[in-house]
Parts: structure tokens; sequence; C-alpha cells
């Protein structure tokens, strides 16, 4: 059955091959504003140091995604981090990994691997924020790197865009990850800026270009470094031919010596309860999170622009004194985030040892850290209702030549070939009316709490 399922959902792209532009196609697609889109996500959880891994033993960066040291994704993974009450995930990717380097063509099973990871968390109904990670360094904002990276940064997403062109809304491109010139941490010049506004505007154009169901696509653009007080006085919002799909990103480390830094052994305490002697002296108190995310809010999200916090943690420094201390900076910044209207997004790069800021054992999934991930998904209260649009199909009205599937038991789900979750139903008896998302006329995949699987062709105007 895995094995038909996975065929499944890859047949979009056996069975026609794909042009680099399509007509536009909203279909799958929510009608909504990003600001209201986003909703939808509660809050996420970053699978870190994973596809974006390479060898690099010969300079060439070889993808290879257990090379940091962390095993492959798995579905087991994805499950137990949905389970804990999550329900979405950013999946960072280092995508510049060339068999033509004259062309920067993605290796097959690079983007092969990608939509394997991706399905793993449609299936679940999570929504998947994937971007564009690190990748070697390349993507610097100066003058002389410009022309080159830019050309760069289209060709790979172009190569995504239409990759991934058949997924409904619940996938999210995200453009790039922390541009800054490497090694300098100031107030970005007037050329730094110039350029990464431009990189911002250079992924919207290009996946943009491939039309189909990108022509609608929410989209993640950065700030400079993904700094607040660098979006606060340099983010400009790049130009859309589709209204109200742009989101920002911002990241979030304040301060870095206690969340970040693993060399700092006498930080190891935060905020308005923590010892002096063991804090830094600078923005380490819950005031300072409150007046940066208060930046964020009066900034954008009152204007209408929808902000995610797309990486954030504090790392565990010691087993002694430390952890209460973590745990209160995870849980107020997801709080604060919550309550200003950003999506947080907790940054987990795998590792569970001191110095680093790992929450889930990624070989089976379980909860090394139960606390801490109970305070970050109990900040914001379930979704009451999913912000597609919903109409009610009683089972025994439906058109003829429509069949659909149900387990009298267990319940129904129900997938777009593209590997979208479009339907859950607990049904009990035939006669009881499905609550069903919108559908275009084609073939779906049913699969029921007791395993089995089979397809149906619905049409549309069957709804009434």
């Amino acid at each position: 059955m895995r094995r038909f399922l996975c065929y499944c959902l890859l047949l979009p792209v056996l069975l026609r091959a794909q042009p680099e532009t399509i007509a536009p196609d909203q279909s799958d697609m929510s009608s909504h504003p990003a600001a209201t889109f986003v909703k939808g996500m509660r809050v996420g959880w970053n699978v870190g140091n994973s596809l974006e891994a390479v060898d690099n033993g010969s300079g060439s960066y070889i993808p290879n995604e257990t090379a940091w040291g962390n095993p492959k994704i798995t579905q087991q993974l994805i499950d137990s981090v949905k389970a804990a009450g999550f329900n979405a995930i950013r999946l960072p990717v280092a995508w510049s990994l060339f068999s033509d380097a004259s062309t920067w063509t993605i290796r097959k099973e690079r983007l092969d691997r990608a939509e394997e990871v991706v399905n793993y968390a449609l299936k679940r109904d999570l929504y998947v924020i994937m971007n564009e990670h690190w990748d070697g360094g390349w993507l610097q904002p100066t003058n002389a790197a410009k022309d080159t990276a830019t050309k760069r940064l289209a060709a790979i997403w172009k190569q995504v865009a239409i990759r991934f062109r058949d997924y409904g809304d619940h996938l999210v491109f995200a453009g790039t990850n922390e541009v800054m010139k490497d090694g300098d941490y100031g107030t970005p010049t007037s050329e730094y800026v110039s350029v990464q506004n431009g990189y911002n505007q250079s992924f919207v154009n290009a996946v943009r270009a491939t039309g189909g169901r990108n022509a609608f696509r929410y989209l993640v653009v950065q700030a400079f470094n993904t700094n607040i007080d660098h979006a606060i006085s340099f983010f400009k919002m790049p130009s859309d031919q589709t209204k109200d799909r742009l989101i920002l990103e911002v990241h979030f480390y304040d301060p870095w010596e206690f969340t970040i830094d693993g060399n700092n052994t006498t930080v190891t305490q935060w905020g308005a309860n923590g010892n002096p002697s063991k804090k830094v002296s600078w923005d380490s108190d819950e005031s300072h999170i409150d007046a940066q995310f208060a930046k964020m809010k009066n900034s954008f999200l009152n204007k209408g622009i929808p902000v995610i916090l797309g990486e954030y943690a504090a790392m565990l420094k010691n087993t002694s004194d430390n952890p209460p201390f973590r745990l209160a900076w995870d849980k107020y910044v997801t709080d604060a985030a919550v309550k200003a209207g950003m999506i947080p997004f907790y940054w987990d790069p795998g590792f569970l040892s001191t110095n680093s800021s790992g929450l889930f054992e990624r070989s089976t999934g379980k909860q090394e850290f139960p606390e801490v991930i109970a305070a970050i998904v109990e900040a914001s209260p379930p979704v009451s209702a999913r912000s597609r649009e919903q109409k009610t199909l009683p089972m025994h009205s439906a058109h003829p030549g429509t069949t659909m599937m149900s387990d009298q038991s267990s319940g129904t789900s129900t997938y777009s070939l593209s590997g979208r979750l479009m339907w859950r139903s607990l049904v009990k008896s035939p006669s009881q009316p499905l609550s069903l998302s919108d559908l275009r006329t084609g073939v779906y995949i049913t699969s029921t709490g007791s395993g089995s699987m089979s397809t149906f062709v619905h049409r549309a105007h069957s709804i009434q």
C-alpha cells in the first residue's frame, strides 16, 4: 500500500513533461489574503541540519542528509512532531548542489528527497515552509556577487517551483535564509540592503513566472539577516503580480550569549528571576522581548503584513542551573510571538546534548524535552476551523459517477494526488453528513484508519 501511495503522489510528475510556464491555476489554493492564511499555522518546528547538510571534505559541498550527525528524516519523526501539537514545519534545504554548475541544475536525487519529506508532512495535514538555506554561503549581499547570485537564485527557484507546482496551498516557499555579508553583523550598508531586497524580488519573480498554482502560492521573504531591527529600518516588500500572498520572516536569538553561544559557559540564566552574575547585562529580560515584538506588530502586523518567526530557540547550556531558564525563555518568546500575531517556528538542529537546542530524538521521534515542547505548543490554541472554505455533502447525495469511500468504524482521509490532505471524516454511518473541502474535478485517494486504500473520481458540480 505504501508503494501505491508513493506512486500516486508522484503521478503528476510522471504523467507529463514539466513546461517552464503554464496558465495560472487557483484550484486547491486558498483565496484568503496572507494575513488570514497564516492564522491556520498555529505553531511550527524546524527540521534543521538535515536537508541542508553536506559533505565538504573536498570543498565541493556534496549533499548528504546525515553528514552533520542526524539520521534521515522519517515519516515517524514527522508523525511524532504532529502528535506533540505542532501543525507546521519549516524545511531548510540546500538546493545549490549541482550536476552542471554552468546551468545550476539541481541534482534529481535532491529534488526527489525533498519531495518525499514534503509528502511526509502534507499527508498529515501539516503546513510546510520550504526554503533555500545557507547552501555554501554564495548568496552575499554585495554588488560584486549580485549578478551571478541573482541568476543562480532564480535558476534554483525556477526548478523547485516547477517540480512542486501542482502542490496545494499547504506548501509555502521561502526565498532565502539569513542573508548577510559574511562576518559583518553590524548595521547593513545601503549596498547590502539594496542587493538583499533584490534577492527577495528575484525569488518572487522566478516562482510566479512558472504559473499554475505557483501564480497564487504564498511566499515568504526575509528581512536583512532576518533581524528585527533591520526589518524595521530597511525591509522593502517585493512587488508581486498576485495581491496579498507575501509573508515576512524574521528570527530571534536575543541575547545570543544565552541562546546560541556554546562557548559561553558563564551565561546560563535569563529573565527577571535570573542571577545577575549569570546573565548578560544587555537585553536579558522579558521587557526586551516585548519591545522587539511590539516593533514587528506596529510596523507590519497592524498594517496587514503577516510575519513568521522562522527561527528561535535557547540551547541547553548545562544540566544544573540552566534548564528552568531555558524553559522560561522558550515559553516566553513563544507566548510573546503569538500575542503579537506572529507564527513561531522553533529551531531544532536535532542534537540533544548541551550546547544545542534539540527537542526530539530524531531516530524515534521521542520527546526528549517534553516540558519545553508543551510550553511551546500550548502557547497558541488549536485552530478551530481550517482557513479554507467548507461545504457539506451528505453521503447519499453524491452525484452519479462519483464514488465516496468510507470506513464506518475508523473514518476516512482523502488526499489529492499531490499529497494534500483534502478532507477527513470520522463518520459512523453512511447517512451522516461529511465535512468536505471544495474539490475540483479529479481523481483522489482515500485512506482509512484500518489501513485500506482506494481511489475515487470526484465531479465538482456534485457539491450543492
